[in-house]
């Protein structure tokens, strides 16, 4: 099981007595989060891209004036993960209404949704957010 809380995502560590350390650290990314947006959102298991096992997809939005960047983490073998950029998704926004600037962005609220096509058998996540757009046609 994995839970994330402030900068840092969480692994259990199962056993008799069960315990809880750190799996990730994004501090490097922002040193403060403000709890009431979140730091790590939306953390679901996706097909692993390198390899046979799963990774973890989420969005990065510590603070208000987060832009929906998008990571994934993949195992390193020793306990940990790699972490890969993926997206900012207020620059896929940007990209799509020319002339718009988006000055905060905040979703995934609760995790990545699986959709598997019926007529291409392709699986897709979907993801929800909310932006503040200025400008833009």
């Amino acid at each position: 099981m994995y839970f994330s809380s402030g900068n840092n995502l969480y692994k259990r560590n199962d056993g008799l007595s069960p315990s809880y350390s750190i799996a990730h650290d994004f501090s490097d990314l922002s040193p403060n989060v403000n709890s009431a947006v979140g730091g790590i959102r939306g953390l679901t298991t996706i097909a692993n891209p390198n390899n046979n096992n799963d990774a973890l997809l989420l969005m990065w939005c510590p603070v208000g004036q987060s832009q929906g960047t998008i990571y994934r983490l993949e195992p390193n073998g020793t306990g940990g993960f790699n972490r890969f950029y993926e997206t900012k998704i207020s620059l896929l926004v940007e990209s799509y209404l020319p002339s718009a600037n988006v000055n905060y962005l905040l979703g995934a609220y609760n995790e990545f949704y699986e959709y598997v096509d019926p007529l291409a058998s392709d699986t897709v996540h979907l993801v929800g957010f909310e932006a503040n757009i200025t400008g833009g046609a």
